[in-house]
């Protein structure tokens, strides 16, 4: 039987997604490269907004199309969410099958008792998943539950897989991995990093996006003195404005999130940071936008990921009456687009000349890409790269796309 799996949202998922495709390999499944080919359609949803869960129905009722025999089963995190299930009655065909319950019903051995295989580039290697800080806008509560970790043996298992199949770039990934435990109290975050470090292969380490709580000056000099771990952080901030931040249930001040942002640039020169931003929260103003552009432009970020507010049901916004048009929303997205832009620009500028190691994730017929440490994409102009492999380059020029241009040295 072929297998065709079409992922929705965030690392977590794409992590979930690449533990489905292990298993199925491993108990005689084949994997399609092309939904055309397959016979059972596996969607992993994403329910943060509207319109991931809109996406997910659409690409549903595509693939009944494609192939009208085919069995679609749908899991993650869209079946917990009750305006998903509301919605779904327009795809009665597919079945709703919850993550945990896949092994079962598709009658697969445990992730545990298999060799992993990776799929990507650079392997998403899942921590953590669940949140229990309940920010006012967040469904994500509501459908990971409480936080719940890995086995540092497990994580560790993993990775060492991963680098014995020749990948030179590992990526920690979590709802909210900052609140990583080990499940049998052999330490925290920065015990499991310890770890990773010790680890005798040449490879390096990204964190996935990080949220505020929790990080001291004390933390950034544990993560300074790592040999391994990208100069790449992002952190989300979420508004530049403290009355929206205490509406949102963000739990620190724009004050304190610059403070800790300046502490990582000045004791990890040359790191990458990234944020999030939210706006057209419901009780959202102009002056509290224009508060947030004040804010973004003062602060050292180097580029934004910018959302705009999507209501989701049994969340505290939900029943706000918001207080800002669709019209003024859209446009303070595309200021905020503008400023990331500019803000991103500069960055690769500033990187143009340096000599930097570059893990290959895109291989074309005339060119290969690849993003370096901090967070660059670069072009090479060469064929026969290795995908998942690591090359020292030097970065010679800039692209109207914010991508750089580079030469293997």
């Amino acid at each position: 039987m072929k297998v065709y799996i079409e992922t929705f949202g965030c690392k977590v998922n794409f992590a979930d997604s690449a533990d489905i495709l292990t298993m199925l390999a491993n108990n005689s499944y084949e994997i399609a490269k092309d939904p055309e080919e397959a016979d059972l359609y596996i969607v992993n949803s994403c329910s943060v907004t509207h319109r991931a869960e809109r996406e997910c129905r659409q690409i549903v009722r595509r693939f009944k199309n494609i192939n009208p025999k085919a069995e679609i089963l749908i899991t993650g995190c869209s079946i917990k969410s009750e305006e998903f299930r509301d919605r779904a009655s327009d795809i009665p065909f597919a079945k709703l099958i919850p993550f945990d319950d896949l092994l079962e019903y598709l009658a697969l051995h445990k992730l545990e008792d298999i060799k992993p295989k990776f799929n990507r580039s650079r392997p998403f290697i899942k921590i953590q998943t669940g949140c229990d800080r309940f920010c006012s806008y967040c469904i994500v509560p509501h459908l990971r539950g409480k936080p719940q970790s890995v086995g540092k043996g497990i994580i560790i298992h993993r990775i060492e897989e991963a680098l014995k199949q020749g990948f030179e770039e590992i990526v920690l990934v979590g709802t909210h991995i900052m609140l990583y435990k080990d499940p049998e109290g052999n330490g925290d975050i920065f015990d499991l990093l310890q770890r990773i470090e010790e680890m005798n292969y040449r490879f390096r380490l990204r964190l996935s996006s990080i949220e505020p709580y929790g990080i001291t000056s004390d933390t950034i000099r544990l993560l300074m003195k790592s040999k391994k771990l990208c100069r790449h952080f992002h952190i989300a901030l979420q508004s530049g404005s403290n009355r929206i931040l205490r509406d949102m249930n963000r739990q620190y001040t724009k004050e304190e999130f610059e403070a800790l942002i300046s502490d990582i640039k000045t004791l990890i020169p040359q790191s990458t940071i990234g944020s999030d931003i939210i706006v057209g929260f419901p009780t959202e103003r102009e002056e509290d936008f224009e508060e947030t552009l004040e804010t973004i432009r003062r602060l050292p970020v180097d580029y934004l990921h910018i959302f705009r507010f999507s209501p989701r049901k049994n969340t505290p916004a939900y029943n706000i009456k918001p207080v800002s048009t669709p019209a003024e929303i859209k446009r303070r997205a595309g200021i905020l687009k503008k400023i990331s832009f500019e803000k991103r620009r500069d960055m690769v500028l500033r990187s143009i000349g340096r000599d930097m190691d570059v893990v290959i994730t895109d291989i074309d017929q005339s060119i290969s890409s690849g993003i370096t440490d901090n967070y660059i994409k670069v072009n090479i102009h060469k064929t026969g790269l290795k995908r998942g492999g690591m090359l020292r380059v030097r970065l010679i020029s800039i692209n109207p796309d914010n991508s750089a241009n580079g030469e293997i040295i």
